[in-house]
């Protein structure tokens, strides 16, 4: 089965960066390739597809600009460089600064095309019994209180309090699976059994892809209802 994952292909030649930084990304829920040498990325970008490339800014041997250059020839999507230093870089969409944080990784998400979401409606219309107004009703209300709930779930992290977290996440479990959204039941089902398992970056990393997940349900459930 294809991965339903967006793929980055990404050049370091620090292997302690490079596997840093991979792990960051693939724990944001991207595919990573990662590489050490520029003429295996090069070689990479020809025949494979990707999303998004991240490249340092300087990779041993090769003049930076030159660096850019070449790849932007053979990659016409999203360039991100990771720099040492702010800096800005020519022909890259976007330059984050080192360390790579969660607002750099939040950067380089926004990159990503908005997708079109297709929300399963079909359970809440029976449940509407085909009435349209009561369906707008109940959407509504979904929406209102999701929203409450996700904006408590991620104080509850932020204070600490993890079975506050399973209890909201069973919460908020029940009302999403009405819409058939696996990878968000995923992630929630996750809090809900280990969320006092957990540590507060394994916590904050999957808050921060059910946030991704959430946004784009919520959007897809307005187009489908109201527009």
């Amino acid at each position: 089965m294809a991965s339903s994952k967006k793929r980055i292909i990404y050049l370091e030649d620090d292997e302690f960066t490079r596997q840093m930084v991979k792990s960051q990304f693939e724990n944001a829920g991207f595919s990573v390739d990662a590489f050490s040498s520029f003429d295996e990325l090069m070689k990479t970008l020809e025949q494979d597809k990707c999303d998004i490339v991240v490249t340092d800014l300087h990779v041993h041997g090769h003049d930076p600009a030159q660096l850019i250059k070449s790849i932007k020839m053979a990659h016409t999507h999203s360039l991100v460089v990771l720099s040492g230093v702010a800096v800005e870089v020519p022909g890259a969409n976007l330059v984050i600064e080192k360390p790579l944080s969660d607002q750099g990784i939040k950067a380089v998400i926004q990159l990503l095309p908005e997708e079109e979401v297709k929300v399963n409606l079909s359970k809440v219309l029976k449940f509407a019994c085909g009435d349209q107004g009561l369906l707008r009703r109940y959407v509504s209300t979904f929406i209102e209180n999701y929203e409450k709930d996700l904006l408590m779930l991620k104080r509850e992290v932020s204070n600490g309090n993890n079975k506050e977290v399973e209890s909201l996440a069973h919460k908020m479990l029940s009302s999403v699976s009405y819409y058939d959204q696996g990878s968000l039941i995923e992630l929630l089902q996750k809090l809900e059994l280990y969320a006092s398992e957990m540590s507060k970056k394994q916590i904050l990393d999957d808050i921060q892809q059910i946030e991704h997940h959430s946004g784009k349900l919520l959007s897809g459930i307005r187009k489908q209802v109201w527009f």
